[in-house]
């Protein structure tokens, strides 16, 4: 027995504690003796009601007491209730027993029987004593209480009311006895709704606390009143005032008078109490009561508390509220559905639950407004009214069956619904949500029915990001309803099932999968309806994913595909089936989304590994073969390589072996990725690699299990030993990759991986030991990583370092230890910023060895030996804590520099900085732990941080007349020259007036370091250490104060941007800790500085230390560093008072204006601050949507601060304006203002039920803007017209409006059509996008006709201005732009009214019309309507031919030209030319006609006499060469040759007389039309227009651009050949042009283009001119384009040269005598070498990257020509091209990349994008070998040996290391990879039996090309030729004789310390080493018997171990 108590764990709280928990309760059996059971029971007992109930074993023991026999839970049960009944009589009060009470009770009724009996039977004990609890509770609550512990003792209230209303539900209501013993206790209820209601009332409390006392309040009168008047009496004490409540309140009980009953009237409560009793009530109130029927006939629940509750729409202005308020109606509707189906309603109750009905049309209407709203539990919220909406209406018109019975197809109210809803844009995410609902309850065939492109539409949308996952949703919803109505849901649905084996292959690809056992029977109906199926479902994925849009494609797999594959086997068959199907047509976005499937389905465990035997064929997976599995992770596409590295990755089973053919798929992926320059690239490759070593340790533990157990066999061997081989290859690969000089996303990937590999295996207990593989120089290499720039590299070096100290050996010996410490201490004092972080970081290791082996190390004899005799002595106390003893020591050091600055600031700068050393001390106070610091070091640590504080102050102090200067950046303040007496003080001078960012960076950068030393040192120490007195802590009140006044004095005082910003990051840290600080006298602070500030605002002084200017300086900051800290658990409150304070300020001035009149006299700097600090608040993303309740009054203030005649008042309100814009719209994203996304745009609706005060602001405001807008004595610009236009014009109307009239845009219109008479043409386009938004459908008509009455009839009609006519014209526009959403009856309507008002003015847009503004206008208008007239079939004929009437004219109008001599210097004349020219092109079918029309009745006039034997052909020959010539002209069409020539009537004359105008907007717009249609199929071959704004004019953005596609757009072009050669060469002189006509040039297909029909000698003379062109030009957009056009030339002269002995080999007579060249081959030779040096001038890394691109595409469009030269015409040139290419592919830009590996794949007759561009770059040496080797061995030894050494010279030159270095040209080239690609390929030619071996990476480099044994030992024949040439000797000794110079001079610069010191100056000696290492064994190699050679080799043996012996250079790159 005592055993049994005795094993009870004295803690339940671990694990351990709890298994012996559970073994003791087994032994707890039925036969144990009475009194021994009942002894362990009440031990139990105890324990259960003592322990807390968080853990575990508080449920265990619960579950036990459950399962007991009868006779031990009764005795269980007396034991809990006489214990219980002790602890709650116990009288003491402690908040935390309390807590622990309420919660031991609340454990008694969550899933325990036996409890809820135990609480039944003590019951009004346990009540009063929760009643009593709550109460205290609620007297710890007030406002002086901490937010921290406020928070704290609120939540205690929330669980207490809660528990009561539990233990009433569960143990009062169905118990009658003790419910009328519990009615009885009046002073118990009393007290309880006393509680409650003083809760509710409290606006400091939680809202869920406020709500639950709510629910809790209505739970007691419905227990309290009798029975028949709880369903009349709570409505009349909820809403009194009711009308339908004809009941007077008559209780029934004492207690409760009227009173008493005030604090439930919602019509007197707050607005958060009052949703709060309503969400009670509804949580409360039983069904009967809902369905009650009052007196009136009325129902109180519908036709009373309904409308009482959606009033509160427009009071709920903030955050909490608005949530409360839909959490509310969500709750109202799922109440009433559920009244319905288990209630017997009245049928006059059921029929308001119709969808027609009051009731529903008011909920609808809630879900109109707020299903966009930006808070996702609103939109949640409207999803779920919508559907309990459904429901309701289907359930009373239908049944619950409504979907099987098709309810649709006879329901109005359904129809109307649905097809509202699809009329709305897929833009809005509620859309999407309704949708999903419909097919829910009406079925998918319902909607299917109405719109059968559903499927395909849905789809699209998921190019979107935001609606990405509504989309899916909606989409998989559809997709299993379908399956469900379709029949055949178990044929589907199963996803267990097996894939058969069979399928067939086309390139390595699964082609046809049958997803059942057997094949099915053809012609089958259920065969049928599948197929059917899956062409509706699937097709539209499979089409898309196999696009170019990359994040559909994306969004596809993350969103929808998951989903879709989980809906059964069948899916992935079909998708994979229909996939492959398309690999002939585009194979690499097939072959990609057969990737994702498969990766996808792998993920989900559909797909089983398989053993790939590449002999036999087998498929990897069932599904891939090695071969297309090794294309996708080398493919082009970043999507297509992540998701097959991922397949390999990923498996649904952790533990499932790796194979060894997955891991020879990772060898061959990491090395070619490990240098991605896409960040999103590396992250999700490290993410798969997670997931790899999470599966590989499992794995690996489970076959070391197998192996120990009886279940070892060879096969677990094998596997163990090749996951040791890989884990090895892993590590060591990382760790080589490590070198320095290493490109930077080699260097982050490599520590990336190799802390994963750190972190995952430690030890051998996880399978594989990766520390013990780490030798010294691997070490080496890693301490070299800590040099690295980036500090998150030098963070993971740093945690590798860690876990090889903890687990291997130290990393220096003593004396080493000295060293290092000697070397970060320099460098702490280093002027260069950067290299204090390196300092950081190896006082870090240091401190990390010390830790780890504290008694092999003296830490404070290697600091006192490392910093000399300069410090002072150390407290020999404080050996035992190495961290404080180093920051005693940095201190030291950093007064030391502060004595200097003193003396001498510009001293200090150039040789002792003190930021440096401040930035160390701050990292290493991060790594003490004073909460676990010893009592001994706590004097020593207090005084540090007094230390501390006052030096950072001192310091501040000392650079302040730096960073406080007003003077600009470089000049030096007398008060930093002084001490002329200092060492050095003249040559400090000196160097600080070279370079006087000395001087600046030391101030800026020692003021950031105070800020942040100071403000995280707040927040570090454990607020116990902050105290109020000196002694008790480590921080006391005065230095805090002290610390505030330093903060404040910098944000308020400091006038530059650096100043206050470092200030505010520091005072952010500070005022976190203020904020959660028990102690009033801290938490208070914030608030008093805030108070302090606005005081200082309001105060108007003249001797404010605050700046007016600036914007403010740091006050902002100040206040928002304030506001963004204080915590959201108390409700912000000092947020909220600085808001209402500061728009109190911000409209005071403004109103007063107002009542003046509307002058302003004046207006105060307070007004200044506060628009200035409001601007700062919307803007700051912490607060949220709490700053949202104020958007209203700040957007008012904002417009009314235009009006003010001060311009910083409109500075400000300006920038105020913009915040609020991005506040309340999003953030823009559109860089188009008239083409604005509906992103950042709002309903009208939404938008003012959100901010209802704006409405009448904003319609006053316009009314008043537009009062004398019209006026023609004065211009009239009102100064609030234009934000408030600005405001309408991001407003678009709802299709589902509703009816509510109260906030109608319609108000708007008559101002906003005022507008459109105003002289100001800004006002006149902002007014007509503000009309659009306003116009209802029904109303489109009426506001046109109110348009056009402005507009006369004829010119000479009225005295309409045109600005009145311009404006009218713009509205009319943006009105027919609205109707083409219409449906098809009110678009037919509103077209019908535009065509005949139109007809009737159509000398608007006629050469009548002398104002191009007006006419441009019209000519828009005009072409709008014809957009809607050809959307429309118009059966009726006296339409159809007034629309044909029109478009005539229009056409006639467009032929119309105009002079620029006569007009330019009109108004709008070159807009006017540059829309009329986008019309021709967009309607040149209509102008063809039209032309053609006009010559033909010219002819019929003309002399018939002419010669009719001449040929068509001839004469449209000599009419386009005379319109080459410029002899051409235009008369009355504008279009009609002088000559009279009647044959060119085709579309050429159209396009040639735009080419010639001399608008070059006009020409401009023709040439990017002909290029867009020329690469409408071919999308990357054209770089993106440059200069679009230089080319834009200012009102070009008001214009639209029309997207126009000219077809068979070749043949166009060419008739244009001689027009464009000319423009090119001769007469276009803007460069936009002359870009566009050169491309366009370049860019014409192969028999399109008259070059070949040129002769050679013009073309060779054409070539060398735009050659010496380009070397000229100064416009690289334009050399790019020549380059490009240059191209075609070489590609025709290459193929014209014929036969010479001295440069071709072979060419056929016939293409010689079919292309003769007429000039000599040599001149031809010479030029084509000038124009590849100039290609290869042109791709150099220096140059812009546009030309870049342009020489890839030239090497791309003539790789076999340039690359192969199958001619040998080049000659040795040809190696320059190659290594163009190679330069190419080593460039920084990514796109440049990318086209130069399609050059390789072009090379290699591979589709463009089958690699990557640093595969190509790998397999390059190796083509290069393949088609130049056996020609020419020793031209391409020497260029690939050329390859190796270059950039070396450069590397070896020294510079003057300023203080920041030269950043690096190419950030991810990486020359040491690449040589090691070159080696390879080298040895293959030395060593040919070995290349298969020394190719480490499985990858045929030449697919297409292979080499065979013959070939490669044709090479090696070829070099045994060559290796004895004294060419070659010669050269090679060249190169010896260069990297001997190179290495002598870097021997005599470098140091041993340069590896942390100077690492620019140390990468390059490693680099110079090892090209000198790998050139020593290779030239040995080649050239053996050399004896020139043999001397230079052995000399530079010798300087190669001298360096590595001298210099002690140790890391892998120097092995």
């Amino acid at each position: 027995m005592q055993s049994l108590i005795a094993r009870v764990p004295v803690s339940f709280e671990t694990k351990i504690g709890l298994l012996n928990l559970k073994e003791v309760l087994k032994d707890i059996k039925p036969d144990l003796q009475k009194n021994e059971r009942e002894e362990v029971l009440l031990h139990l007992v105890s324990r259960y009601l003592n322990c807390s109930t968080k853990i575990p074993a508080k449920r265990v023991l619960s579950s036990f007491f459950q399962s007991l026999d009868q006779e031990s839970q009764c005795f269980v049960k007396s034991e809990i209730c006489s214990q219980l009944e002790k602890i709650l009589g116990c009288g003491s009060f402690q908040i935390e027993t309390a807590r622990h009470n309420v919660s031991t009770i609340a454990a008694l009724m969550e899933n325990f029987k036996l409890g809820e009996s135990c609480l039944s039977s003590i019951a009004l004990q346990v009540i009063k004593y929760l009643a009593g609890v709550g109460h205290k509770f609620y007297l710890e609550v007030h406002a002086d209480v901490p937010p921290v512990f406020l928070n704290e003792v609120m939540h205690h209230s929330h669980v207490t009311i809660q528990t009561l209303n539990l233990v009433l539900q569960k143990a009062v209501v169905d118990n009658s006895e003790l419910l009328a013993r519990f009615v009885d206790e009046t002073s118990l209820l009393t007290i309880i709704w006393d509680l409650d209601t003083s809760i509710l009332a409290n606006e400091l409390f939680l809202l869920d606390c406020r709500c639950c006392c709510a629910m809790n309040a209505v739970l007691i009168l419905q227990l309290a009143l009798p029975c028949q008047e709880v369903a009349h009496q709570i409505p009349m004490i909820l809403l009194p005032s009711s009308n339908t409540l004809v009941c007077k309140l008559q209780p029934s009980v004492q207690w409760l008078d009227q009173t008493k009953a005030n604090l439930l009237n919602m019509e007197i409560l707050s607005t958060l109490s009052a949703l709060a009793v309503a969400f009670g009530y509804i949580a409360m109130v039983h069904p009967r009561c809902v369905v009650h029927q009052m007196p009136t006939g009325s129902y109180f629940y519908l036709h009373v508390f309904l409308p009482a509750l959606l009033g509160y729409s427009t009071r709920c202005t903030d955050t909490t509220s608005r949530t409360l308020y839909s959490k509310t109606v969500s709750l109202f509707a799922t109440k009433l559905l559920e009244c319905v189906q288990k209630v017997n309603a009245p049928a006059d109750f059921i029929q308001e639950m119709d969808g027609d009905s009051s009731s529903m049309q008011s909920l609808l209407g809630y879900v109109w407004t707020n299903w966009e709203d930006q808070l996702d539990i609103v939109r949640q919220s409207a999803k779920v009214v919508f559907e309990k909406v459904l429901q309701l209406h289907c359930i009373v018109k239908h049944g619950k069956n409504a979907k099987e019975n098709k309810c649709i197809a006879s329901d109005l109210f359904l129809q109307s619904l649905v097809q509202h809803l699809f009329t709305v844009s897929w833009t809005s995410r509620g859309k999407f949500s309704a949708l999903t609902s419909c097919v829910r309850q009406l079925g998918s065939q319902s909607l299917l029915d109405i719109r059968p492109d559903l499927p395909v539409e849905v789809i699209q949308q998921l190019q979107e990001q935001a609606l990405s996952c509504y989309a899916s949703e909606l989409y998989c919803t559809l997709f299993a309803s379908h399956i469900q109505e379709m029949g055949f849901s178990n044929a589907l649905l199963d996803p267990c099932k097996k894939i058969a084996a069979l399928p067939s292959k086309e390139n390595g690809v699964v082609t046809e999968i049958h997803g059942m056992e057997n094949p099915p029977r053809k012609e089958s109906h259920l065969e049928s309806s599948e197929a059917k199926f899956f062409k509706m479902w699937a097709e539209p994925v499979t089409k898309a994913m196999c696009t170019s849009r990359k994040k559909l494609k994306q969004n596809i797999v993350e969103y929808l595909l998951p989903r879709l594959l989980k809906s059964g086997q069948g899916v992935l068959n079909f998708l994979i089936q229909g996939l492959s199907t398309r690999l002939k047509d585009t194979p690499q976005q097939a072959q990609g989304a057969i990737i994702m499937c498969l990766h996808r389905a792998r993920t989900l465990g559909f797909l089983q590994t398989s053993t790939v035997n590449t002999e036999s064929g087998s498929l990897w997976l069932g599904y891939l073969s090695s071969e297309v599995l090794k294309e996708a992770l080398c493919s082009m596409d970043d999507h297509i390589r992540l998701d097959a590295f991922a397949l390999v990755c990923e498996n649904s089973k952790t533990s499932e072996v790796v194979t060894i053919f997955e891991f020879e798929m990772l060898k061959f992926f990491i090395p070619h990725n490990i240098n991605n320059q896409s960040p999103a690239f590396r992250q999700n490759l490290l993410a798969q690699l997670k997931k790899l070593m999470f599966r590989v340790k499992e794995s690996i533990l489970s076959l070391r299990r197998k192996l120990k157990g009886k279940t070892s066999t060879q096969t677990v061997c094998k596997s163990i030993n090749d996951y040791e081989c890989f884990l090895t290859w892993l590590t060591m690969f990382t760790v080589d990759n490590l070198y320095p000089g290493a490109a930077f996303a080699r260097r982050t990937t490599s520590l990336a991986i190799l802390s994963l590999l750190t972190t995952s295996f430690t030890s051998e207990k996880d399978g594989f030991c990766i520390p013990a593989l780490l030798k010294k120089v691997h070490i080496q290499t890693l301490l070299g990583a800590l040099t690295d720039t980036f500090e998150e590299n030098k963070r993971e070096a740093l945690g590798i370092l860690t876990g090889f100290l903890k687990h291997q050996e130290p990393i220096w010996d003593p004396p080493g230890t000295v060293e290092t410490l000697n070397v970060a201490l320099s460098l702490a004092c280093s002027t260069r910023p950067q290299d204090c972080d390196t300092a950081v970081y190896i006082f870090l290791v240091l401190l990390k060895q010390q830790e780890f082996y504290p008694h092999k190390f003296d830490f404070a004899a290697s600091l006192s030996s490392a910093s000399g005799s300069t410090l002072e002595l150390l407290d020999s106390a404080l050996s035992s804590n190495p961290k404080l003893l180093l920051l005693r020591s940095l201190l030291q050091l950093l007064d030391s520099q502060i004595s200097v600055a003193e003396q001498s600031l510009v001293s200090a700068a150039a040789s002792r900085p003190m930021y440096p050393t401040l930035h160390c001390i701050r990292y290493i106070l991060q790594e003490l732990d004073f909460s676990a610091m010893e009592e001994d070091h706590m004097p020593s640590a207090k005084n540090f941080i007094k230390h501390l504080i006052i030096s950072c102050l001192h310091l501040s102090r000392v650079v302040s007349p730096v960073v406080q200067n007003s003077s600009p950046e470089g000049n030096i303040p007398e008060e930093a020259v002084s001490g002329p007496d200092m060492p050095n003080a003249e040559w400090s001078r000196a160097l600080v007036e070279s370079m006087p960012e000395y001087l600046v960076v030391c101030g800026w950068r020692s003021i950031k370091e105070v800020s942040l030393t100071l403000g995280s040192l707040c927040l570090q120490l454990p607020t116990d250490f902050i105290v109020k007195e000196a002694e008790g802590g480590l921080l006391s009140l005065d230095q805090i104060e002290v610390i505030g006044r330093y903060f404040n004095q910098q944000l308020l005082e400091s006038i530059h941007r650096g100043a206050f910003e470092l200030a505010y990051a520091g005072f952010q840290l500070m005022c976190q800790m203020l904020w959660k600080h028990p102690l009033s006298c801290f938490h208070h602070l914030p608030s008093q500085w805030l108070t302090a500030v606005l005081q200082d605002i309001k105060s108007e002084d003249a001797q404010s230390r605050l700046c007016a200017t600036r914007r403010s300086a740091g006050v902002p900051f100040l206040v928002q560093a304030i506001t963004s800290t204080e915590p959201n658990l108390t409700g912000r409150q000092m947020f909220h008072n600085a808001m209402k304070e500061l728009l109190r300020l911000a409209l005071s001035q403004e109103e007063k204006a107002c009542e003046d009149g509307g002058n302003l006299a004046s207006s105060s700097d307070a007004q200044v601050h506060a628009l200035n600090i409001l601007r700062a608040l919307y803007r700051e993303s912490r607060l949220g949507d709490d700053v949202v309740l104020y958007v209203a009054d700040g957007l008012k203030a904002a417009i009314l601060g235009f009006r003010s005649e001060q311009w910083a008042v409109r500075n400000s309100a300006t920038l105020l304006l913009s915040a609020l814009m991005t506040r309340i719209f999003g953030v823009k994203r559109s860089k188009d203002e008239s083409a604005m996304s509906k992103k950042n745009c709002q309903t009208g609706r939404a938008f003012f039920y959100r901010y209802p005060t704006l409405y009448p602001f904003l319609l006053s405001e316009l009314e008043v803007a537009t009062a004398n807008v019209m006026s023609r004595d004065r211009l009239s610009l009102h100064p609030s017209l234009y934000p408030v236009l600005l405001v309408l014009g991001r407003l678009f109307p709802s299709t589902l409006e509703g009816s509510d009239t109260s906030l109608s845009l319609s108000a708007f219109i008559p101002y906003v059509i005022r507008c459109a008479s105003s002289p100001v043409y800004k006002t006149r386009v902002i007014a007509s996008r503000a009309i659009q938004p306003l116009a209802k459908r029904n109303e489109v008509i009426d506001i046109g006709h109110s348009l056009w009455e402005l507009i006369p009839f004829l010119p000479a009609d009225g005295k309409a201005r045109s600005s009145h006519i311009h404006g009218s014209l713009l509205q009319l526009t943006q009105l027919i732009t609205v109707a083409e959403s219409f449906h098809e009856t009110s678009k037919r309507e509103v077209l019908t009214a535009f065509v005949e008002n139109l007809n009737k003015r159509k000398w608007i847009f006629e050469k009548k019309n002398l104002c191009f503004g007006t006419r441009q206008a019209a000519l828009i208008l005009t072409d709008g309507v014809l957009n809607v007239a050809d959307a429309c079939h118009m059966d009726n004929g006296v339409m159809a031919n007034t629309i044909s009437s029109l478009r005539d004219s229009f056409v006639a109008s467009l032929s119309d030209h105009e002079t620029q001599k006569l007009h330019s210097h009109l108004p709008f004349f070159f807009e006017f030319e540059k829309t009329r020219a986008q019309l021709c092109l967009k309607h040149l079918v209509s102008m063809q006609k039209h032309l053609s029309s006009l010559i033909q009745d010219r002819t019929d006039g003309k002399d018939t006499g002419k010669d009719s034997n001449q040929s068509p052909q001839r004469g449209r020959k000599e009419n386009e060469d005379k319109n080459s010539t410029g002899n051409s002209g235009c008369k009355a069409s504008g279009l009609t040759h002088e000559t009279g020539n009647v044959y060119a009537t085709d579309k050429h004359i159209i396009l040639l007389s735009l080419l010639k105008s001399p608008v070059y907007d006009v020409r401009l717009g023709v040439l990017d039309v002909l290029l867009s249609s020329l690469r409408s199929g071919d999308l990357d071959d054209y770089p993106d227009s440059h200069g679009s704004e230089e080319a834009e004019s200012e009102f070009a953005s008001e214009s639209p651009v029309y997207k126009v596609v000219l077809p068979d757009v070749g043949t166009v072009v060419s008739g244009l050949y001689h027009q464009l050669v000319k423009m090119a060469m001769e007469t276009e002189t803007h460069h936009l042009c002359q870009e566009k006509v050169f491309y366009l040039l370049g860019s014409l297909p192969e028999g399109f283009s008259g070059l070949e029909k040129e002769n050679s000698s013009h073309l060779l003379q054409m070539l060398s001119t735009l050659i010496n062109r380009i070397q000229a030009e100064r416009k690289t957009e334009i050399k790019a384009a020549v380059l490009r056009f240059t191209v075609r030339l070489v590609a025709i002269l290459y193929k014209r040269i014929p036969l010479s002995k001295g440069i071709v080999n072979c060419v056929s007579q016939a293409e010689t005598e079919s292309s003769p060249l007429s000039t000599s081959p040599n001149e031809v030779f010479d030029v084509l070498i000038n124009w590849l040096e100039l290609l290869r001038e042109s791709s150099s890394a220096d140059e812009n990257p546009e030309l870049q691109i342009s020489c890839c595409h030239c090497l791309l469009q003539n790789a076999d020509i340039l690359l192969v030269d199958p001619q040998n015409v080049f000659g040795k040139s040809v190696y320059t091209v190659w290594s163009t290419l190679a330069v190419l592919l080593q460039d920084d830009d990514l796109e440049v990349k990318e086209i130069a590996a399609s050059v390789l794949c072009s090379v290699l007759k591979k589709e463009n994008g089958s690699y990557q561009s640093s595969y190509a770059l790998h397999i390059l040496p190796s083509v290069l070998l393949s088609y130049h080797g056996s020609r020419d061995i020793s031209g391409v030894l020497q260029c690939l040996i050329s390859w190796i050494l270059q950039d070396c010279t450069s590397d070896v030159k020294e510079s003057n290391e300023r203080l920041f270095d030269k950043g690096e040209m190419n950030t991810y080239l990486d020359h040491i990879a690449f040589t090691r690609s070159i080696m390879l390929c080298i040895e293959k030619v030395l060593n040919p039996g070995q290349s298969e071996q020394l190719l480490s990476s499985p990858q045929d480099c030449l697919a297409q090309r292979s080499q065979t044994g013959t070939e490669i030992d044709f090479c090696h024949q070829s070099f045994l030729r060559f290796r004895i040439d004294s060419e070659f000797v010669s050269f090679l000794d060249s190169c010896v004789r260069s990297l001997l110079n190179d290495l002598q001079i870097l021997e005599s610069s470098c140091h041993k310390e340069d590896m942390f010191k100077s690492v620019a100056r140390f990468s390059s000696l490693c680099l110079t080493l090892h090209k000198c290492r790998l050139c020593l064994n290779l030239f040995i190699e080649l050239a053996p018997s050399a004896e020139l050679l043999a001397k230079s080799l052995n000399a530079l043996n010798d300087l190669i171990q001298t360096v590595k012996t001298n210099l002690n250079v140790t890391n892998v790159l120097c092995l």
